[in-house]
């Protein structure tokens, strides 16, 4: 077990409490003095040791509180049953895994992350905390299979990249399955929860899941959706028999 930097008593305090948006209020009160930490061991939110990078704001969410929208982490709790498989893609340093595993205790998280940068800094996190259940899928979810470019728009630790088949696109290439394949091949029947935050190239991964979204064996969606693409992403969902929420 690595050392673990030691948070502020008042940060760990506060975020065992609702205190609205959480993460705009702990980034005020707590961004400036965590960012000199750098990257470090900390124990996040929900308990389990991490490696982040304190000077990342999107390292720092993870030891507020609820990564993300409360709102979403209070349906789940609620909906995702604790034997569920959960698919997270693109999984980045596990910023989601380290909460989905006290939501499915008793499931499985498939994480699919293409950044080799990003995948060995999860592998990091993951060989500290063997009794999750989650398997590292070195690979980005599309359309079809086959190798794309992974193209880096930050250099902070692999946030943020997005996945193009542009010839004069300057990047990484990595390899992309489609999830219908890599669901069967593991002979998985159901999935209780899907998130997919491939930065916009999530058309091409449900595209990818058709037969599963057609069969209805992905019960549930979590979808970041962008302005350019939400119309024609939300429509190919609901053409598959599926609602769309913003959960608030």
């Amino acid at each position: 077990m690595p050392s673990l930097s030691r948070l502020p008593l008042p940060l760990r305090a506060l975020r065992r409490t609702f205190v609205g948006n959480r993460l705009g209020i702990m980034e005020r009160l707590f961004g400036q003095q965590l960012r000199s930490e750098g990257v470090c061991w900390v124990e996040t939110a929900p308990g389990l040791p991490w490696k982040v990078d304190l000077g990342n704001p999107c390292h720092r969410w993870m030891v507020y509180g609820d990564y993300a929208d409360p709102g979403f982490w209070s349906w789940a709790r609620n909906h995702v049953p604790e034997d569920g498989i959960i698919v997270d893609s693109g999984a980045n340093i596990g910023q989601f895994i380290s909460y989905f595993a006290g939501i499915a205790s008793e499931g499985r998280i498939l994480a699919f992350e293409p950044s080799p940068y990003c995948q060995q800094w999860l592998q990091e996190c993951l060989a500290v905390n063997p009794e999750l259940c989650v398997e590292l899928i070195p690979e980005g979810l599309g359309q079809e299979r086959g190798r794309l470019v992974l193209e880096n728009t930050e250099g902070a630790h692999g946030l943020w990249g997005r996945l193009t088949r542009e010839e004069e696109t300057h990047g990484e290439e990595v390899a992309v399955n489609t999830l219908t394949k890599a669901v069967r091949s593991r002979e998985i029947s159901q999935i209780a929860l899907w998130k997919l935050d491939v930065e916009g190239h999530e058309l091409e991964a449900l595209r990818g899941a058709e037969e599963l979204l057609a069969e209805g064996r992905i019960r549930a969606l979590f979808v970041e959706l962008r302005a350019e693409n939400r119309q024609e992403d939300v429509a190919y969902l609901r053409g598959h028999g599926y609602s769309a929420y913003k959960i608030e």
